[in-house]
C-alpha cells in the first residue's frame, strides 16, 4: 500500500511539474534575447498639426509613444535636435519675454521624450533664454561636443539647474541597463554630436568625429550603441563608416526623411514637424552579440489619433500666440489677400527648386526697392511655413512663413560676384542656402544665368535686392556676401521703408494684388 501511495504522489508531483514547465507564455529562465523599441524624431518647429491639421502635431506623437509602450515597455523616445527655434509662436511675447521654445519644452514633456541632443537652432537662443528652456525640461540632454564658454575663459558642459544650487551637468553619452520579463539584460548606449554652426559666443562646437571617437573608448560595456546626432547627411554617413561600433544613428538637421545601410548601421532621419517618425524595433542576442534592426518609417497623419492631454497643451499655446499676435498691433484675423491657388512653401520643395511661394516672396522685395533693382533674391531657409499657403492670408500667416523676419536691402554688386552667389545658391540645393529669386532663370543645358531676360554680363554691375541675413555672409556656402567684399555695395534706407522687414514687404505686396 505505501509503494502504491509512493508511486502516486511521484507521478502527481511529474504531472504538475510537466504542466508549469509548459505553461504557455511563461519562460522559467533568461533566454538571453531582448527586444526594445525607440521612437525617433527629429527638426520639430511646430507643435500642432499642419496642413489643416491633416500631418505632424506632437499629440499625434505622444499617441504613438503610447501605443509602442503598450506593444513593449522597453520603448525610448529620442529627439535628434532643433526644436526651440525658430516659430510664429517662439518669437511672440508672453508674461513680458519672448517664449522662445518654452511652448515647446512643455508640449515635449508632456509627450515623453527621454533624450535629445542641442541642435544649431537651439543655440539661436540668447544664454539666458537657453538656459530658462533647459531648466524647465523633464527630459535628459546628452552631447559630446558642445561646451558653454564661462566668463572666467573656462569651459563646461551645459548644464540643468537644480533645486538647492546643484547642476546637472550634460553628459557627452549615457548607458544604462534595460530588462526583459524573462530576465534577460543588456546595456543600451547614447552617444550624441551637434552641428559646428554658426553658434553663439556662450558656446563652443568641438569637431564631432574627434568627440565621438574619444567617447566611444569609454562605452566598451555597451551591447548596443546609439548616435543620436543633428549632423547633415553626409557627415552621419562618414561617422557610421569610420566608426563600427555605432549600431544605428538617429539623426537631425536634415529635413526629409533618408534611410541608408552602411556595412554596420542603419543611418536615418524622419521629416521635420513630426510629419513622419522612425519606429526602430531592435532584437539583441546576447550570446551571438548579434543585433538586429527593423526600421520603419510612420506616418503621422489623421490615421492617429491626437493625445488629449497633450493636445490641450498645444491649444493652450496656440491662444496664448493669438493673443500675442494682437498685442503686437497685427489683427491676426484680419484677411490681407486671397490667393487663387496654393503656393508651395514645403520645406522639401522650396530647398530644392523655385515655388510659388518663393517666388512671391522675391517679387515682394524687388517691387520694394528704392534703387530700381531689377532682381531679387533670398535663402530658402528663410521660410518656415513647412505648409502650403493658401486661401484667405492674414497678418498672422505671413509671420508663419517669414518668423526670423528682418530687414532686406537694395545693393549693387559685379557681375562676377552675382554669378558666384547664384552658383553657390545652386550648390545649396536641398538646404536652406538654396536660393529663391525673382527676374532670374538658369539654363541647364547651357548652364548659363539670365537676368530679366537676358545673359548675365559679369562686367556688369546689377542692382539687386537681399536679405541682411545673406549679406551678413552668415549663409552656409555664401561667406563671402558680406560688407567686406568690395564687389559689394549695400544701400542704407529709411527705417519707416517696406525694406525695413521682409513681412512687411510681404504684406504690401500682397494688399495690392
Amino acid at each position: 500500500m505505501k509503494q502504491l501511495l509512493s508511486l502516486f504522489f511521484f507521478s502527481l508531483l511529474l504531472f504538475l511539474t510537466s504542466c508549469t514547465g509548459t505553461k504557455k507564455g511563461v519562460k522559467s529562465h533568461d533566454d538571453n534575447q531582448l527586444d526594445f523599441v525607440v521612437l525617433a524624431m527629429n527638426d520639430v518647429y511646430e507643435i500642432d498639426a499642419l496642413s489643416g491639421g491633416t500631418v505632424g502635431g506632437m499629440a499625434r506623437v505622444a499617441t504613438v509613444r503610447k501605443e509602442l509602450l503598450s506593444e513593449n515597455p522597453n520603448t525610448f523616445t529620442l529627439h535628434a535636435g532643433d526644436c526651440l527655434n525658430p516659430s510664429l509662436l517662439g518669437n511672440l511675447k508672453y508674461e513680458g519675454k519672448k517664449i522662445k521654445g518654452r511652448q515647446m519644452v512643455e508640449v515635449m514633456n508632456q509627450c515623453g521624450i527621454d533624450w535629445m541632443v542641442p541642435g544649431n537652432h537651439e543655440f539661436d537662443l540668447k544664454r539666458d533664454e537657453l538656459q530658462a528652456r533647459i531648466n524647465e525640461s523633464n527630459f535628459n540632454w546628452v552631447v559630446a561636443n558642445a561646451q558653454e564658454n564661462m566668463d572666467d575663459g573656462s569651459k563646461k558642459p551645459f548644464h540643468k539647474d537644480l533645486p538647492k544650487g546643484d547642476k546637472e551637468y550634460f553628459p557627452k553619452y549615457t548607458e544604462w541597463n534595460v530588462t526583459d520579463k524573462d530576465g534577460t539584460t543588456i546595456r543600451i548606449g547614447i552617444v550624441a554630436a551637434t552641428i559646428p554652426f554658426d553658434v553663439k559666443k556662450y558656446a563652443t562646437i568641438t569637431n564631432p568625429f574627434d568627440a565621438v571617437g574619444d567617447v566611444l573608448k569609454e562605452m566598451e560595456d555597451c551591447d548596443v550603441i546609439i548616435g543620436l546626432t543633428h549632423l547633415n547627411w553626409a557627415d552621419d554617413v562618414k561617422l557610421a563608416n569610420k566608426y563600427p561600433q555605432i549600431d544605428l544613428i538617429i539623426g537631425g538637421h536634415d529635413h526629409y526623411n533618408m534611410l541608408k545601410k552602411t556595412k554596420h548601421a542603419n543611418v536615418t532621419k524622419a521629416d521635420a514637424n513630426a510629419r513622419t517618425v522612425y519606429v526602430h524595433r531592435f532584437h539583441v542576442d546576447k550570446k551571438t552579440h548579434q543585433v538586429t534592426i527593423s526600421s520603419q518609417l510612420k506616418d503621422v497623419d489623421t490615421s492617429v489619433e491626437f493625445d488629449p492631454l497633450t493636445q490641450k497643451i498645444v491649444e493652450k499655446w496656440e491662444k496664448i500666440g493669438k493673443n500675442a499676435v494682437k498685442k503686437a498691433g497685427i489683427d491676426p484675423d484680419k484677411v490681407i489677400a486671397t490667393l487663387d491657388r496654393p503656393l508651395d512653401g514645403r520645406e522639401i520643395a522650396i530647398r530644392d527648386h523655385a515655388t510659388g511661394l518663393g517666388k512671391l516672396i522675391a517679387k515682394s522685395m524687388l517691387a520694394a526697392s528704392e534703387k530700381g533693382a531689377t532682381s531679387a533674391i533670398f535663402n530658402s531657409g528663410s521660410v518656415r511655413l513647412d505648409d502650403y499657403l493658401e486661401g484667405d492670408i492674414t497678418g498672422t500667416d505671413i509671420m508663419r512663413v517669414l518668423p526670423y523676419g528682418g530687414p532686406i536691402f537694395d545693393v549693387e554688386m559685379d557681375g562676377d560676384l552675382f554669378k558666384k552667389v547664384l552658383d553657390a545658391g545652386r550648390a545649396n540645393r536641398g538646404k536652406g542656402g538654396y536660393l529663391q529669386h525673382a527676374n532670374i532663370s538658369y539654363n541647364d543645358k547651357e548652364q548659363k544665368w539670365s537676368i530679366n531676360g537676358k545673359p548675365l554680363q559679369e562686367n556688369k554691375k546689377y542692382r539687386v535686392v537681399a536679405t541682411s541675413y545673406m549679406l551678413q555672409g552668415r549663409e552656409g556656402g555664401l561667406e563671402f556676401l558680406n560688407p567686406k567684399n568690395p564687389k559689394l555695395k549695400i544701400f542704407d534706407h529709411d527705417m519707416e521703408s517696406n525694406l525695413e522687414d521682409i513681412r512687411k514687404a510681404m504684406a504690401s505686396y500682397l494688399a495690392r494684388k
